[in-house]
């Protein structure tokens, strides 16, 4: 099972943070709430400094996926995921965790996620998407982090994937413009 933190973000007057059972954003006024500086393992404080620096990311190798997966069993994986997801954001996470990593890495998996899933909004998909990489991506649980922002005034939220140095999905180009509020690792 990942573990997940909750990042607080102040603007204006309130801070926001997530509420890491139900994927709520919660806001409060007043002081932080925040009682000690999280001691980040390494390969979270190198995606947040790279989540920071977006320049520093490297472009996915879209050349080297493969496209000889067994079908069958992932899109039926991917649509329950996608179901369970869409549903609640415990019962996701906690669907995530019976898969053993098939992948190479996170690029291989977003898009092999992105061919097969039956919702052509993909935009809306953006939390079973990453569950689905980071839960099939060989790499992922050594070098992998999921941040999930928040876009704020709006409160739109958003999730993405940081693996190996590499936002590895390509056709997500909205990441840049949320704040990360949570991580989960």
């Amino acid at each position: 099972m990942m573990k997940i933190n909750s990042l607080e973000v102040r603007h204006k007057d309130f801070f926001y943070y997530f509420e890491p059972i139900t994927g709520a954003l919660l806001k409060r006024s007043g002081a932080s709430s925040t009682k000690k500086k999280l001691e980040l393992i390494e390969k979270v404080s190198n995606a947040l400094i790279l989540n920071d620096e977006p320049y520093k990311l490297n472009m996915p190798d879209l050349n080297s996926v493969s496209n000889s997966y067994n079908i069958k069993n992932f899109k039926k994986y991917a649509v329950n995921l996608t179901y369970a997801t869409l549903k609640s954001f415990a019962l996701g996470k906690l669907y995530t965790s019976f898969k053993q990593p098939y992948f190479e890495n996170a690029t291989e998996a977003i898009t092999f996620y992105r061919s097969c899933s039956l919702i052509k909004n993909q935009s809306d998909l953006c939390l079973p998407r990453t569950l689905f990489a980071a839960s099939l991506s060989k790499r992922f649980k050594q070098n992998g982090v999921i941040f999930i922002g928040v876009s704020l005034p709006s409160k739109s939220m958003h999730a993405w994937i940081i693996e190996d140095g590499v936002q590895p999905d390509p056709f997500d180009t909205m990441w840049v413009n949320f704040q990360p509020v949570a991580i989960l690792y």
